[in-house]
């Protein structure tokens, strides 16, 4: 009986030893105790003429089959962006329905993206629910308002790390923005994820304040889209990267499917050959939906 209760002692002052650890390396630990892990603020530490530095860059990794956050300093320059991707990741709803989740991709040229881990290829701006400690995203619970708003601010290969586990394919349309577009854009969705009390205050909602319905709005806001014209179909991610293939906007795209297709292109850059698909938007002809990156 005694040496179960001084195993017992010595298990639970590991834990405690454990978390004070983390408390101590993570001014954040404490704050987000009771949120969801992979869910942070960008939180705004200072500017210095192009280049963001902040505090919550999420630099997940993958250990033993599963995915684990971690977070860093980071500091962006917004002039060094060199392609701007918009990517859905797919996954399937009782194992039929396919859903989807926006993004938005940031590459960049050497020393764009540096943390305390190192300079990173690019980072994902993703506007997500915010949720409590272990619990998961209803899109149901997203239509009452159930969920304030946060956007994400991560690296690449978190974002793909990510998806090779949990998704069932990802969606990469590469846009075609001028240098000016892209810097603003990214500039745009950085101020964006710092107003935490904005956001805190602005509820997530799956159809009128979601993933795709923000990017579109940002997106829109830095290039010539008339005012008049909306993006159609703006609360369903998988249409929407359709859709901007017949605006102009997209210069290459391709579809990957997790975890192999995405593994192998992230090793090599191979892309698979895939037959075409029809396309919902195919005979959108109207010239309001071209020549709207002129900027």
């Amino acid at each position: 009986m005694k040496s179960k209760v001084n195993l017992l002692a010595i298990v639970l002052l590991t834990l405690l030893m454990t978390s004070t650890s983390r408390a101590n390396s993570d001014p954040y630990f404490e704050q987000y105790a009771d949120v969801n892990e992979a869910l942070r603020f960008p939180d705004f530490l200072r500017r210095s003429d192009t280049a963001y530095t902040f505090a919550n860059f999420r630099t997940g990794h993958v250990s033993g089959g599963k995915y684990a956050p971690d977070w860093s300093t980071a500091t962006v320059d917004v002039q060094k962006v060199e392609k701007v991707t918009f990517m859905v990741c797919n996954w399937k709803i009782a194992g039929i329905y396919k859903a989807g989740h926006a993004q938005m991709i940031f590459d960049f040229s050497p020393g764009g993206c540096v943390s305390e881990k190192g300079q990173h290829e690019g980072l994902v701006a993703s506007f997500e629910a915010y949720r409590g400690k272990g619990a998961g995203y209803s899109a149901v619970a997203g239509v009452f308002n159930k969920y304030k708003s946060i956007w994400i601010i991560n690296s690449k290969a978190d974002a793909l790390n990510k998806a090779e586990l949990v998704n069932t394919s990802v969606e990469m349309y590469e846009l075609t923005l001028t240098d000016r577009q892209k810097s603003r854009l990214l500039e745009t969705l950085l101020l964006a994820s710092f107003q935490r009390e904005r956001l805190e205050k602005t509820p997530y909602h799956t159809f009128r304040n979601s993933c795709i319905t923000n990017q579109f709005d940002y997106l829109r806001s830095v290039i010539d889209w008339p005012a008049d014209k909306e993006f159609p179909f703006t609360s369903v991610p998988r249409k929407a990267g359709r859709f901007m293939k017949k605006t102009g906007l997209v210069s290459r795209d391709f579809e990957l499917e997790c975890p192999e297709e995405l593994k192998r292109w992230r090793q090599d850059g191979t892309i698979p050959e895939k037959e075409e698909k029809t396309s919902t938007y195919d005979n959108m002809s109207s010239p309001e939906y071209t020549d709207i990156h002129s900027q």
